[in-house]
């Protein structure tokens, strides 16, 4: 491919053909997928054409993002040196286009806000707030725009055009301003109306049409307004304070403050009732986490219980079967011991008080033909030779003088 591109360098460089422009050049050179060398041709371009269209375009090609990043979108801030000279909101609105989402455009829309200032036109910051919502300037724009509604509303100083900027306006700075010069102007037109009337009649009659007013827009949140200014006019004008009308209005005035206090204590009753719903709730869920717990708690101490018993009843088993090997084998010693003790007792017995008989030779000698001692005295032994490994010390010393001994004694006492 870098072959491709030097060939097709030379060629396009040998041949002078002066319809293929640079432009041409860098879209061929895209369509190779050659965007590096695409990229630095194009700036080559744009520096000695010094083109804002060609800036424009560099700047807001994606494949040249990455190069662009590397050299600090410079293209970008070139095209932005053009626009600034330009100066026009088109030209500002044109350059935001190639990076939306840079956060350098807020450089052009402070540039276009700058603009809209010096037109200073309702219709100019409104359309400036529709396409730049979310911005510093739109804000400053609504505040330069409601001071113009305002100076209009008070340059014409009627009740249409203070209801107009209170209806536009709701909370705006001038709102309090607004509000009094509404309620001074309607104020002013009563009184003209009240100069007219000759009889107190026509004045209770006048009166009662005002309040009938007020009893109508107090029903409309929307016409509140209305209603302030002409219960302002009812209650400001002496021409008013011996009227029937007005001891109406005050009637209608101590309902509706009485009927707010009901209003505001049965918000705080159902408040307190949620408060007091959310607490109950979340003594239950409380409880509920205790219990939970000590189940938990009982059930582990149930578990341990369970392996302790279970340990001390195998140890008890184990102490049992070894207790009892050496309690069995400890009586047998004791009997072997006792029967040695006894034949010892009855050899002297015999020695004493009978004459002298011969010595007998026990290898030859032959036991008693009822008794088979040579039996029973090697099934002792060899029981006796199992002794010394469950018994204590004293016994297994017994035991093994009872097996040295108790054969010869019984050959000697059988014949």
């Amino acid at each position: 491919m870098k072959v491709f591109y030097f060939l097709m360098s030379f060629c396009l460089y040998s041949i002078n053909i002066q319809a293929f422009t640079d432009y041409e050049f860098v879209l061929g050179l895209e369509g190779l997928e050659e965007w590096e060398q695409a990229y630095q041709h194009a700036n080559d371009s744009a520096l000695k054409t010094s083109n804002y269209e060609l800036w424009r375009y560099i700047a807001s090609k994606d494949k040249y993002l990455p190069f662009e990043e590397k050299n600090h979108h410079q293209s970008y801030w070139k095209a932005w040196h053009f626009v600034s000279k330009i100066n026009t909101q088109e030209a500002y609105e044109d350059f935001i286009l190639i990076r939306p989402t840079l956060q350098a455009n807020l450089l052009a829309v402070h540039a276009i806000f700058e603009l809209v200032k010096k037109q200073n036109t309702p219709q100019a910051y409104l359309d400036f707030i529709d396409k730049f919502p979310n911005t510093v300037e739109a804000i400053e724009a609504l505040l330069q725009l409601q001071i113009l509604a305002f100076e209009d509303a008070k340059q014409k100083n009627t009740i249409a055009s203070y209801q107009k900027f209170l209806t536009a306006f709701p909370q705006s700075p001038q709102t309090k301003e607004a509000t009094d010069l509404l309620k001074a102007t309607f104020k002013k037109e009563v009184e003209e109306k009240l100069a007219t009337l000759k009889t107190n009649d026509e004045i209770e009659i006048y009166a009662t049409g005002l309040l009938n007013n007020v009893l109508a827009f107090d029903k409309n949140p929307d016409l509140k307004l209305m209603a302030d200014y002409h219960y302002f006019a009812l209650t400001e004008l002496m021409a008013f304070r011996n009227t029937k009308a007005l001891t109406e209005l005050y009637k209608h005035q101590a309902l509706l403050s009485k009927l707010d206090d009901i209003r505001k204590d049965l918000n705080d009753i159902k408040k307190g009732q949620e408060e007091l719903k959310i607490a109950l709730i979340e003594a239950i869920r409380e409880q509920g986490r205790e219990i939970k717990g000590e189940i938990k708690e009982l059930s582990e101490l149930t578990k341990q219980h369970h392996e302790q018993m279970k340990s001390q009843l195998q140890q008890i088993s184990d102490g049992l079967e070894t207790g009892g090997l050496i309690i069995g084998a400890t009586s047998i010693a004791t009997t072997l011991v006792s029967a040695g003790a006894n034949l010892w007792g009855i050899s002297n017995l015999t020695k004493t008080n009978t004459p002298y008989i011969p010595p007998i030779n026990i290898t030859t000698a032959k036991p008693s033909s009822s008794l088979n001692w040579k039996t029973i005295t090697k099934g002792t032994c060899g029981v006796l030779t199992k002794i010394p490994m469950i018994i204590p010390n004293p016994a297994v010393v017994v035991s093994r003088i009872v097996c040295k001994f108790l054969p010869i004694a019984l050959v000697y006492f059988s014949a």
